[in-house]
């Protein structure tokens, strides 16, 4: 989990006892746009009723079906702006509450019976359990792992799971019908699109 860019291939031993180890580093896949992704937790916020019915609205007189496609692009547009104002960069929000946490009880440890700081921190572990539980259900989600329920703070297990299904799911090394082996993502991409340019030339 921690070196997801490297595989072993085990090669046949020929006359040794010992099978030799290929090791491949494989180039890290890099990030392209990709479709926006409705996570449960945003249903939790207090205004999403209000966005959604504010987003559900007649933006066409072009007939029905038109109006139902204009107003699911409206909803879809108010829960994305939801997700970037207050869901966006979860992980980054709990780590600056532990660090504004742990600063506020060293300062109480010379500061006792401070009420300030007293009721500082009690709002800080309920920001940083609010923020947790939200992580957890985002992973959780994203991990697709649906026999664990959420509440026991298992957001490190739905993490590894869901870069494990991210790592299956890309393609890191692809050969071709003549043996060429391609690992750099550019190739890789130009062999796929040619394969099926190829495919529907001969179908055409």
């Amino acid at each position: 989990m921690t070196m997801p860019n490297v595989k072993v291939q085990m090669l046949e031993p020929m006359v040794s006892d010992h099978s030799p180890l290929k090791l491949e580093i494989c180039q890290a896949q890099g990030k392209k746009n990709r479709p926006f992704k409705f996570f449960n937790c945003i249903t939790d916020h207090p205004q999403f009723m209000q966005h959604i019915e504010e987003a559900w609205k007649d933006r066409s007189t072009n007939g029905r079906m038109q109006t139902v496609w204009n107003n699911l692009k409206g909803v879809k547009e108010a829960i994305k702006s939801l997700n970037t104002h207050h869901y966006k960069g979860v992980d980054g929000k709990i780590k600056e509450i532990r660090r504004e946490l742990q600063g506020i009880q060293e300062e109480m440890s010379s500061k006792l019976q401070n009420k300030e700081l007293i009721d500082k921190e009690k709002e800080l572990k309920g920001e940083l359990e609010k923020w947790g539980k939200i992580e957890e259900s985002i992973y959780r989600q994203k991990s697709r792992v649906q026999w664990l329920k959420l509440g026991d703070s298992n957001s490190a297990y739905f993490y590894a799971q869901m870069k494990k299904r991210n790592h299956l799911n890309g393609i890191q090394s692809l050969t071709n019908e003549v043996g060429t082996q391609f690992m750099m993502e550019e190739d890789i991409e130009a062999e796929i699109l040619g394969y099926y340019k190829k495919i529907a030339w001969i179908k055409s």
